[in-house]
């Protein structure tokens, strides 16, 4: 995370998209329940569905926490004040994506699973 804000700091523009597939299969095998795939695609039933909105609002909370305090710049100072470098990272989230439910393919109910429609350029720049 602190090379993430030393980017910022310099200027660099990003956007992080974490990703949590690994994190959702662990929690549903805590549970005793076994992910569904079907080629890359993941069987989104309720309780994958439920496991996914938890992990990404913890993971969600948890890059703003690092980031708001910007990096640790133990000797640098501007000019000698106790100032940081630079001001802290902007951070925001929010629904930048339009997906569609993958529905019935073949033969196979996809339930929740969705495939990603557009992404919303303008409003994350």
């Amino acid at each position: 995370m602190q090379d993430i804000s030393l980017l910022y700091g310099l200027g660099i523009k990003f956007v992080l998209v974490p990703g949590k597939h690994v994190h959702v299969d662990k929690l549903l095998a805590e549970k005793g329940r076994e992910p569904k795939y079907v080629g890359r695609y993941r069987i989104t039933d309720p309780d994958s569905l439920k496991a996914m909105v938890d992990l990404a609002e913890r993971i969600r909370l948890m890059i703003e926490a690092k980031l708001s305090p910007g990096p640790s710049l133990c000797g640098i100072r501007r000019h000698r004040e106790k100032r940081r470098l630079h001001s802290n990272v902007s951070v925001a989230s929010g629904n930048f994506l339009a997906a569609k439910e993958r529905g019935v393919v073949e033969g196979i109910h996809y339930e929740a699973t969705g495939e990603v429609q557009k992404v919303d350029v303008h409003r994350i720049r």
